[in-house]
């Protein structure tokens, strides 16, 4: 359900910016608040996988050595959460065409 509701608050947002016309400030305002909603949802998604792990395994708890391979499992997944983003269409060249000027990319 609070994935479900920060995917509506992406949509939102972003209708929002096909309806309407806006100017420079408020598409900062939109950016800022389409990336707090995103960062908050990512929390929501590793917080659910890390929750599908425990459960997938719960039953192995009974037996006090597989704790130790649940607590692997555990952190195996957290680890793999907190990778960083591959981009799947856009290069840093188009990155720079759509921002402008490369020195102010500090990430892409």
């Amino acid at each position: 359900e609070a994935l479900s509701n920060e995917d509506q608050r992406i949509s939102d947002l972003l209708h929002y910016i096909e309806n309407n016309n806006i100017n420079a400030a408020q598409s900062c305002h939109l950016i800022k608040e389409i990336k707090r909603v995103r960062e908050k949802r990512r929390k929501v998604k590793k917080d659910m996988e890390i929750a599908k792990v425990y459960k997938d395994n719960i039953n192995k708890l009974i037996n006090a050595e597989n704790r130790k391979m649940l607590l692997s499992k555990i952190h195996k997944t957290c680890k793999q959460l907190e990778s960083e983003y591959q981009n799947r269409v856009y290069t840093s060249k188009d990155f720079v065409e759509i921002l402008g000027d490369e020195n102010d990319l500090r990430t892409v």
